[in-house]
């Protein structure tokens, strides 16, 4: 796939995690399939950020989720994140 059209995906998943209207099931599908991807050996692709993925979890009451997302972005940022922790 050319970068036109990895970009082009990547703005479609930001304007369905951001649709005011959006079920919760878009968000599940968009979280496991950003952990499939993460899994994968044989890509490094990484969709979103640790913290947008742990926002969609939040949304999604998949609590264990978001505080794996959040314990990554504490290793990256720990004075901002430190309160999400607590």
């Amino acid at each position: 796939m050319n970068d036109k059209g990895k970009e082009m995906i990547m703005e479609n998943y930001l304007n369905a995690i951001k649709s005011p209207s959006k079920p919760t099931i878009v968000l599940q599908t968009i979280l496991n399939l950003a952990e499939f991807m993460e899994l994968d050996e044989s890509t490094d692709i990484k969709l979103f950020s640790a913290s947008t993925l742990a926002r969609i979890a939040e949304q999604c009451n998949a609590y264990a989720k978001a505080l794996y997302y959040w314990e990554l972005e504490f290793d990256n940022d720990p004075r901002n994140t430190i309160e999400l922790l607590i």
